[in-house]
């Protein structure tokens, strides 16, 4: 199998604050973790972790929440990344930027364990933009792809966020490295490769292309606007 795709790596290795509170109505990240130290390459010597997933595991399609769901200007969704997910996101930027506009979060946001899931997913410590759902929005033919990518993003979840939690960025990398074993092995069966070609901006499907995104951002804003925009 291919090594792991552009749209698994739409990640960002921010750690979600625990809370009392219920998804998508607080998703909070602290500063993110300081850079690894000069000199140093690759991820910690100390870290290691394998791959493995619960006894009788297998994936579970989870419906996208919705298209063109009118709760987000453009501007809603830029204040929304920048205070959370954006290189000066902090808990406390976050959790004023939901409250200053709670409707356009509580669509944006969503949790790995809801019935249905937002633009962005959060698992235990890393949070993913919904590629696959936006797909099977824009393009239903292409629901087999995204049913095919989203089962590998939760096959990568359940293989390594226990064996592998992210506290830090030795850990995460770790944790990407779990993830690469895994898609070569458990999780081999379930190839989303075809995403990226769905998506793809240059020949790719045109309307898959809408949720398109080189990096975190773009992806954010591109996909929250087919689930939240007007």
């Amino acid at each position: 199998m291919p090594a792991p795709s552009s749209r698994a790596r739409l990640l960002v290795s921010m750690l979600l604050s625990p809370c009392a509170c219920t998804f998508p109505t607080q998703i909070l990240v602290p500063d993110p973790p300081a850079a690894a130290a000069a000199g140093s390459s690759g991820p910690d010597a100390s870290i290691s972790c394998q791959p493995g997933t619960p006894p009788a595991w297998s994936p579970a399609w989870v419906p996208p929440a919705g298209a063109s769901q009118d709760q987000c200007a453009a501007q809603d969704l830029a204040n929304l990344y920048a205070a959370c997910f954006g290189p000066d996101a902090t808990s406390d930027a976050c959790a004023s930027a939901q409250n200053a506009n709670p409707t356009c979060a509580s669509c944006v946001l969503s949790a790995s364990t809801d019935a249905s899931w937002g633009a962005v997913v959060s698992f235990s410590s890393t949070t993913i933009i919904n590629q696959p759902g936006c797909l099977a929005l824009i393009e239903p033919s292409q629901t087999g792809c995204a049913e095919a990518a989203e089962a590998q993003i939760e096959c990568e979840h359940a293989a390594c966020d226990a064996s592998c939690p992210v506290s830090d960025d030795p850990s995460y990398e770790a944790w990407e490295q779990c993830v690469a074993q895994a898609d070569e092995g458990i999780c081999a069966g379930y190839d989303g490769a075809c995403l990226d070609v769905a998506t793809s901006t240059d020949g790719g499907d045109a309307g898959g292309a809408a949720c398109a995104g080189t990096d975190f951002g773009t992806a954010f804003m591109n996909v929250a606007m087919v689930f939240c925009g007007p």
